[in-house]
């Protein structure tokens, strides 16, 4: 029944009872302000150096300019990013408090879940993105290891825009990848640690 997949109401510390609200509302206690400034600059530096600047840069590579015109390109075109995106995380990173609550400030209680479901939406998309990349590098990594993996049969129909290799190749990524979206953001600093030595 549909009953059976309601929550249980939270109690927040701020909010009042008859708010409808959760404990990942209220700003974050110090107990769980665990990331420090090396933290935060392994996150971005990891952030920027993955897959997707390399396909970038390759990709620049591959309209006909050379790596001359591909790194300063890549150094512009990141700043472009990276200025906003600081900016823009600054007032949650310096008073602990999540982007939701943050959005309402300027965008009011009511307009700021358009901006809360943009971002739910624009993360479907990543995470899509980022999934068929995974699969891709899984399909790489097993044909070296396994040459057989190159001639499994494709059972699926040309519209389907993918084969029975990818899909098996993206459901490995996603099955290796679930466990880590289960880690708590406060214990999340170690992996991005590790993150920034393994790049």
């Amino acid at each position: 029944s549909l009953k059976a997949w309601q929550l249980p109401k939270q109690e927040s510390a701020l909010a009042p009872p008859d708010v409808w609200t959760n404990a990942d509302m209220d700003p974050v206690p110090p107990e769980y302000q665990t990331w420090t400034l090396w933290t935060w600059m392994a996150y971005w530096a990891t952030d920027t150096v993955n897959l997707g600047t390399w396909e970038t840069a390759s990709g620049v590579i591959a309209i006909g300019l050379n790596w001359r015109d591909a790194i300063p390109i890549m150094v512009v075109g990141t700043s472009c990013v990276a200025v906003p995106m600081v900016l823009n995380g600054a007032i949650g990173a310096r008073l602990h408090i999540p982007f939701s609550v943050i959005v309402r400030s300027a965008f009011g209680y009511y307009f700021g879940y358009f901006c809360i479901v943009s971002r739910c939406v624009l993360a479907m998309f990543w995470l899509g993105i980022q999934g068929a990349n995974g699969a891709e590098c899984i399909t790489i990594m097993l044909r070296a290891i396994w040459p057989s993996y190159n001639h499994i049969k494709n059972t699926l129909p040309a519209s389907a825009g993918i084969t029975t290799q990818g899909m098996i190749s993206y459901f490995l990524f996603w099955i290796i990848q679930l466990p880590l979206l289960l880690i708590p953001p406060t214990r999340l600093r170690y992996l991005f640690i590790v993150k920034l030595v393994a790049a």
